[in-house]
């Protein structure tokens, strides 16, 4: 496990991780296991606002979603090795389980593009049940909903709601979703529909998606505020010396 300042990521790699997860999808009395992806812009807001740092304590494995990210793993002296992305577990765990005829619920998005994406999985992945739900609704409608996401009993939940609305939504009921993993994938569900485009696979290894994401949307250019103050926290603790702050752990959370 490697801590930074008071986020406790898993030190595991993108096969590790769809290993884990597939045992918990596997075990007949697990869940619900709450994994959140986590990238500078999420810590840089989960660091400043006591209740989202409450979030990523109550979840059970937190990953590496980002260069920022590895980064301040380097800083912490960790061994975070490769970003394990939601939209990248999403295609690894269906692939892996599919023979297993796992349940899959998809929560987000807008409803043709919620419909779109469940039938692409749907044709790439026979053997899965979907079910799905838009993410447009209500507070006064969310108990109708987790209803719903019960009643199809999922083994799998994946959470499009985007950041901290998903994993609010995952605390809050998680309880009662019925699901062995639930996790949150923000916006993946309109790259799998379609609707946007993922970088292109050399941007992806460079670490820089976040930018051709702000490029490609200009209106996600608010975003930079906590990754810049996330950025110079990390730095500031380096330069600093704070082994306090951020530090190597050796033991592994989530496992």
């Amino acid at each position: 496990m490697t801590r930074i300042f008071s986020l406790e990521f898993s030190d595991k790699d993108f096969s590790e991780t769809t290993e884990l997860l597939s045992e918990k999808l596997a075990a007949p009395d697990g869940g619900p296991f709450h994994v959140m992806t986590v990238n500078a812009e999420i810590a840089g807001k989960i660091l400043r606002d006591p209740e989202l740092q409450e979030i990523a304590d109550g979840a059970d494995f937190l990953t590496p979603d980002g260069v920022g990210i590895l980064l301040a793993g380097k800083v912490a002296g960790g061994v975070l090795t490769e970003r394990v992305t939601g939209y990248d577990l999403i295609w690894a765990l269906l692939r892996e389980n599919e023979h297993r005829r796992i349940r899959v619920f998809l929560l987000g998005s807008r409803e043709s593009a919620i419909q779109d994406a469940a039938a692409r999985l749907q044709a790439e992945f026979p053997l899965v049940s979907f079910a799905y739900h838009h993410g447009f609704f209500s507070k006064n409608e969310e108990n109708e909903v987790v209803e719903r996401i019960r009643a199809f009993g999922p083994d799998l939940l994946l959470v499009g709601l985007g950041f901290p609305r998903q994993d609010l939504f995952i605390q809050r009921y998680k309880r009662r979703l019925g699901a062995r993993v639930v996790m949150g994938v923000g916006g993946s569900f309109d790259v799998i529909a379609g609707r946007e485009r993922r970088a292109p696979v050399w941007v992806q290894r460079l670490g820089l998606e976040w930018g051709y994401r702000m490029l490609s949307n200009p209106s996600r250019l608010h975003k930079l505020v906590p990754v810049a103050w996330f950025g110079l926290r990390v730095l500031g603790a380096f330069f600093r010396n704070e082994d306090t702050d951020i530090e190597k752990n050796t033991v592994e959370r989530g496992s």
